[in-house]
């Protein structure tokens, strides 16, 4: 099954101190193992590499804000993840964001949206 990845997914599984990163690594595993064909797009990966590239104090401080920035100016890449994942014919979307990316889905779309 081909499935779409959020950024936070990423960033769960490559920070073992992360919420969420036995379930995020276990899904990308999955990924990289070719049990799951992974999808996601250039700036969730542009996105995926600020985070990661953020150094100490800084990381953890943008981390807690992105959480809140989701709900205002962040909306416009939770909707550009939905859109990359519909043109890439992805049976699932992975995200933590599970109740704001439902927010901006279509019906056929809702069923889609899960976390690992």
């Amino acid at each position: 099954m081909k499935v779409y990845v959020d950024t936070n997914i990423l960033v769960a599984a490559s920070v073992q101190d992360y919420p969420h990163h036995s379930q995020s690594f276990e899904l990308v595993s999955k990924i990289k193992d070719g049990t799951l064909q992974g999808c996601i797009s250039t700036h969730g990966l542009a996105e995926f590499y600020s985070v990661l590239t953020i150094s100490g104090d800084d990381y953890k401080e943008v981390l807690s804000a992105s959480v809140k920035a989701g709900l205002i100016g962040g909306v416009v890449y939770d909707a550009l993840h939905l859109r990359s994942a519909h043109k890439a014919g992805c049976g699932r979307i992975y995200t933590f964001n599970v109740k704001d990316f439902r927010a901006l889905a279509t019906d056929e779309f809702q069923h889609k949206i899960c976390a690992p």
